[in-house]
Formats: C-alpha cells, sequence, structure tokens
C-alpha cells in the first residue's frame, strides 16, 4: 500500500514538472514569427531630403520676388559670368555664336520671346539678359507697363520715345522698348555692351 502511495505521488510530480516546461522549439518557432525589436540605439534615422530646385523656386513664387531682374543679374545669374560659370547654376543652355557674342536661353520660360534671351560677350562674360515672362525692375516696370510710368519710375532715363536706357547699378543699365506707348521688351545689359544691339535686333 504504502509502495502503491509512492508510485501516485511520483507520477503526479511528472505530470506537473512537463506542464511547467515548454518545448524549446516551439519558443524558437514564435520568436521567427514575431515582430522584430529594435532598441533605441538600433532605430533607423535619416536626414530631411534637400528641397528640389522646383520647391525653391516656389518657395520665391510666393514670396513674390524671384522674377526680378537686376540691379546686377537674375536669381544665380550675374553679370560677367562665364559661360562655365553660367552653366553651372543649371539656369541657361547655350545658343549660337555670330561674332563676339554668344546667345543663351534660360530654361525656366522656353520660347516666352523669340531669339535668344541673351548673350556673352567675348572678354566681358554674361553682358544681357532680356526680360522674359513677368520679369520686372524692382520699382515694377515690365512688359506692357506704359511710357509715362516708365519715365516716373526712373530719373536718370536717356534716348528716344521709343528707345530709352536707365542706370541699374555701377556697371549696369536697363533698357527699354516702347512700342505703342507701353514697353514692348527690356532687359539688363552690361553698360556699354555691344551684343546689346544683337538683342534689339530679335
Amino acid at each position: 500500500m504504502r509502495l502503491r502511495f509512492v508510485v501516485l505521488v511520483a507520477a503526479a510530480l511528472l505530470i506537473v514538472t512537463g506542464c511547467s516546461e515548454s518545448d524549446p522549439s516551439t519558443d524558437a518557432d514564435a520568436g521567427a514569427d514575431g515582430p522584430p525589436t529594435t532598441t533605441a540605439s538600433e532605430e533607423v534615422t535619416s536626414d530631411p531630403p534637400e528641397p528640389s530646385r522646383k520647391d525653391r523656386e516656389d518657395d520665391l513664387e510666393l514670396r513674390g520676388d524671384w522674377e526680378e531682374l537686376g540691379p546686377d543679374g537674375f536669381l544665380e545669374l550675374r553679370l560677367g559670368m562665364s559661360q562655365a560659370e553660367a552653366l553651372a547654376t543649371r539656369r541657361i543652355a547655350i545658343g549660337e555664336t555670330v561674332g563676339r557674342c554668344t546667345g543663351f536661353y534660360l530654361a525656366m520660360y522656353g520660347d516666352a520671346q523669340p531669339g535668344p534671351h541673351g548673350y556673352f560677350t567675348t572678354g566681358r562674360g554674361l553682358s544681357v539678359i532680356r526680360a522674359q515672362g513677368q520679369m520686372h525692375t524692382a520699382n515694377g516696370v515690365k512688359h506692357g507697363t506704359r511710357h509715362s510710368k516708365v519715365l516716373d519710375s526712373f530719373a536718370d532715363l536717356v534716348g528716344s520715345e521709343s528707345f530709352m536706357t536707365a542706370r541699374a547699378s555701377d556697371r549696369a543699365e536697363y533698357y527699354f522698348v516702347f512700342n505703342e506707348g507701353v514697353v514692348s521688351d527690356f532687359g539688363l545689359a552690361s553698360a556699354g555692351d555691344p551684343c546689346l544691339v544683337r538683342a534689339l535686333r530679335r
């Protein structure tokens, strides 16, 4: 009788011990199928993306100043830049060369105006920027501005009713072409630049 009681106790202990132990393979499977865990030191972080060129231009457009022409250039383009420097801004494409004048086109404007959008002059670098689209001077003169407003906007205008120039900076001048009393063409040029004449023929 005592032997039978000992056997029953031993069997009960084996059952309890077996229930409390887990199958190693089951634990491994659970770890494989469960979600991966990361510690704070393992978290993946990245810097915010740089704004694209279009985003930067959109931001400038919202501020209302990105199409201002002058007093020494337009956006990153500056009078006197070499062709290599201007190309590095990714704003232009080079056109044909006639004599000392090499035309260029502003990539963002396509064919807004016939002919080149500006010129490089041999020995002088970027020398003429013809106004495109809604480009304007600091005081608001643009395509379509009346002759009288241009007169009021610049105190040092010289020329005639059809063509005038005004000082933009120490080394640059604005030029204005008038047709039927309004600005039909205008731009920024290095003072006395010979390629301005070619720009006016377009």
